[in-house]
């Protein structure tokens, strides 16, 4: 004998499966009038959901419609690049029927944990900006939630929009060089996002011009590149250039030089990188390398908004990638494809790599030996 549901507890589609000696899955297509059951079967099950009063719960089932069309996007709120991208994002979904959830990486909450979030609320496809998790780790986190990766490449891991890196940090060696530097340090944050790219577009750069090369760890933020330029400062051995690994480090940097006597650009230069709000203030003025905020924003979006419109499951369509040039600035670099965002395909992703461009401004100039020379 089947057992009935209890006394005063709401009878459930599971109790109905039970009963009626099916799956949950064929109640569920009965309920909604979908193909894939008997007349026969439709009939029992029907029959069985009128006999122990099980309701369908509608609420639940147009909150369920409803959370499937939410895009989810994972930023770090101490990284001010994602600010812009976040914004992008807003303006490329306005038009749409999606919405956007948000969950936070904060010092005090990792990325697992804000990706978990995100996947709870049950969103229809998630955004993850600047992820250092490894791919493993975000398939698990995923649990089968559409996911793609801003600002990071995952080769055919994931669906994925990132700059060309590599040719970020050849643009910003070759602009010291051609200033007439000899001495250049790159200095990374290991693990981030983007940093292998770029240690490689260094490492590419100065062995082509020739030039002295160090790679330091400088990490991602104001305190870890004050805490380098100090290094350099208490060894006596200054270099003539500095490539932070971002803005953030590359403000650290700035301050310490500036309380220690140290003038910029006269005794050293300074490149940032991701031309974020700050950088262009008049009291800054940083030399960096822009990232495309709007076609890496928008083009995260187009592609979430795709694997939704999908279903949600199975590989995305191999749709080619558009044309996506950098922004207006001092100087910009073609990539491999005649200055589009090349699109890297297979059966199961889309990636999509958005050129670079250099801003030049106050805190790059010609070394100390060129300027003793002159």
């Amino acid at each position: 004998m089947t057992p009935r549901p209890s006394p005063g507890r709401r009878p459930t589609m599971r109790d109905v499966a039970r009963e009626a000696e099916v799956s949950t899955a064929l109640v569920s297509i009965v309920f909604r009038g979908a193909p894939g059951a008997s007349d026969e079967t439709r009939e029992r099950v029907l029959e069985v959901a009128h006999r122990i009063g099980y309701v369908r719960d509608e609420r639940a089932r147009l909150l369920r419609a409803r959370r499937s069309m939410d895009i989810g996007v994972c930023f770090e709120t101490q990284q001010a690049f994602h600010h812009q991208l976040l914004d992008v994002l807003y303006s490329a979904l306005e038009p749409t029927d999606h919405s956007i959830v948000l969950s936070a990486v904060s010092p005090s909450r990792g990325e697992r944990a804000a990706l978990h979030g995100l996947v709870a609320y049950r969103c229809g496809a998630i955004i993850t900006l600047g992820s250092s998790l490894p791919a493993q780790d975000l398939h698990e986190t995923a649990s089968g939630t559409p996911l793609v990766v801003a600002t990071r490449g995952m080769g055919t891991d994931f669906d994925w929009v990132a700059s060309d890196d590599e040719q970020g940090l050849v643009l910003a060696v070759e602009h010291l060089v051609e200033l007439g530097h000899r001495e250049i340090v790159f200095a990374t944050a290991a693990g981030a996002a983007g940093a292998d790219e770029r240690g490689r577009g260094f490492a590419t750069a100065v062995e082509a011009t020739g030039v002295s090369s160090a790679l330091r760890e400088g990490g991602s933020t104001e305190e870890s590149g004050a805490e380098l330029a100090l290094a350099f400062l208490e060894s006596g051995a200054l270099p003539s250039a500095i490539i932070a690994f971002n803005d953030r480090s590359a403000l650290g940097m700035l301050d310490v030089f500036v309380r220690h006597g140290i003038r910029v650009p006269e005794d050293v230069s300074v490149v940032g990188y991701d031309d974020s709000e700050i950088a262009s203030r008049s009291y800054v003025q940083l030399t960096t390398i822009a990232q495309d905020t709007q076609t890496i924003g928008s083009s995260a979006a187009e592609i979430a908004v795709s694997r939704i419109a999908e279903g949600g499951v199975g590989p995305p369509s191999a749709s080619g990638a558009p044309s996506a040039h950098g922004p207006s600035s001092t100087r910009s670099r073609a990539s491999d494809n005649g200055g589009d965002a090349p699109g890297v395909r297979s059966s199961a992703v889309t990636g999509r790599r958005v050129p670079t461009s250099l801003v030049v401004r106050e805190t790059t100039g010609p070394p100390r030996s060129a300027r003793r020379a002159g």
